[in-house]
């Protein structure tokens, strides 16, 4: 959730500043805050995700959840510039649309809590 809510505060920051701030001072830290945690979170998600898997397993439900996160959050930014031209909001569509899906998620796993098998997790560590 902390990765969604810094990813969406950059946006807010980028729009009251009209989009030309984007890589640098505050925006550039709630980027790296918001890819780092969410990175994290899912990469731990994906690590546990079948306790009883090989770590080679393991390692590679990692891999492809970084490739989907880069592919999330890049793939919408060609969308975006085919609707709205070469405009800073198209280059954040992809972020937008990844800091709700990080919120949704984060949030399920607050009520919810982090999966079945979340009692064998600390075990398939070993």
């Amino acid at each position: 959730m902390i990765g969604g809510l810094a990813w969406l505060l950059k946006v807010a920051l980028m729009w009251a500043n009209g989009g030309t701030e984007s890589t640098t001072g505050i925006v550039g830290f709630l980027f790296l805050v918001g890819i780092t945690c969410i990175a994290m979170a899912g990469s731990v998600r994906a690590w546990f995700f079948s306790p009883s898997a090989k770590v080679w397993r393991r390692i590679l439900a990692i891999l492809a959840f970084l490739v989907a996160l880069v592919l999330m959050v890049d793939l919408p930014i060609l969308a975006g510039w085919q609707i709205f031209g070469r405009v800073w909001i198209a280059e954040e569509l992809g972020i937008i649309l990844t800091a709700f899906l990080a919120l949704g998620v984060g949030a399920r796993w607050l009520v919810r809590g982090f999966g079945t098998k979340a009692a064998a997790a600390p075990e398939a560590v070993l």
